[in-house]
């Protein structure tokens, strides 16, 4: 689309389009100066052209929604981001109402070893005197795409909350 305005008025609204639009959202107006029909052909009024138009925002990936989860007695588990690409990391965190333990084992065979329980490799993760706890894991490349439990113990018995990792080629 072309518009023809005074020269002040085009450099006001190719400011203002910047300013609004910002520079990743909006291509750079052309100025173009060319004599305007005038009603007397010895004062031709200047105007200008601007051409130009938005462009698309750069394409992002999108993010993936951090996956949460709370059991019977207010403890929560957290999985953020809930959907990842083997060789990435992910942070598991929670919290324990109970308070009761100084550390929690979180297990999945989607994290690598060497520490595990029971045959499911394990992350120790400590418990901060709120109840809180976390600890970040980074998703072996070599890890097969697909759905992966993640459960915690605590004390020596279940946490009682349970997510579901997926892990993306």
């Amino acid at each position: 689309m072309t518009i023809a305005l005074p020269a002040s008025i085009a450099a006001a609204a190719a400011a203002l389009c910047l300013a609004a639009c910002g520079p990743d959202t909006v291509s750079a107006p052309t100025v173009s100066m060319t004599p305007s029909p005038s009603a007397t052909a010895a004062s031709p009024t200047p105007s200008a052209r601007i051409t130009g138009s938005p462009t698309p925002p750069p394409a992002t990936a999108t993010p993936h929604p951090p996956a949460s989860t709370s059991g019977a007695i207010g403890q929560t588990l957290t999985l953020d981001p809930g959907s990842v690409p083997a060789g990435s990391a992910v942070r598991v965190s929670g919290y324990d109402p109970s308070r009761s333990c100084g550390s929690m084992t979180i297990l999945s065979n989607a994290f690598p070893g060497p520490q595990e329980f029971a045959g499911v490799h394990a992350v120790t993760a400590p418990v901060d005197a709120t109840g809180h706890f976390g600890v970040t894991v980074t998703i072996a490349a070599s890890t097969a795409p697909g759905q992966y439990p993640v459960t915690v113990r605590a004390c020596g018995g279940n946490f009682g909350a349970q997510l579901t990792l997926t892990v993306t080629g």
